[in-house]
């Protein structure tokens, strides 16, 4: 393959790019892609990780965006942007064994039988009588399960964390 002349586009000099880079080649050396770069889009870029943007000082991570110092302690707890209102982390986790075998426990005894609309043979779910988030006890309570096909899962009261205050 041949290579064609090009133009760089921080210090205008000519360099060689193979044809089939012609549309995506714009520099001829990193340091024209770096300056690009701090020049324009990311002024915290140095080439490597970012620095903080309120004393410049280097970031151990490309995560976030202050260091440690500068962090805040406005963002924790209640005043954080992702706050749930104190809800629990331990989620559904659908591939634990524990959950699996509960699943299983509640369809064999409703018979792979849709609790609501009487359905066999369709993508069934199981559903907590009573929430997961407010009764961690009656988890993997078998009593607790109910087989229902997708459509009247999502009518149910507690359906994804629906009814707030209550079961």
């Amino acid at each position: 393959m041949g290579k064609i002349k090009k133009r760089c586009k921080i210090c205008d000099k000519i360099f060689l790019v193979f044809k089939f880079r012609i549309k995506t080649a714009r520099f001829c050396s990193k340091s024209c892609f770096g300056k690009h770069r701090t020049g324009k889009r990311n002024s915290c870029w140095r080439g490597g990780l970012p620095n903080c943007q309120k004393c410049g000082k280097k970031l151990s991570t490309r995560k976030s965006r202050f260091c440690n110092e500068h962090k805040g302690l406005g963002q924790l707890g209640k005043n954080n942007w992702a706050w749930k209102g104190g809800k629990s982390k331990n989620q559904h986790n659908i591939k634990s064994p524990k959950y699996k075998r509960w699943v299983n426990k509640v369809f064999e005894r409703d018979s792979y039988t849709c609790q609501d609309c009487g359905e066999r043979g369709i993508y069934l779910q199981a559903h907590h009588i009573k929430s997961w988030a407010n009764y961690p006890k009656l988890r993997f309570t078998v009593a607790n399960g109910l087989t229902l096909c997708e459509i009247c899962h999502e009518k149910t009261d507690n359906y994804k964390g629906k009814n707030k205050n209550g079961e």
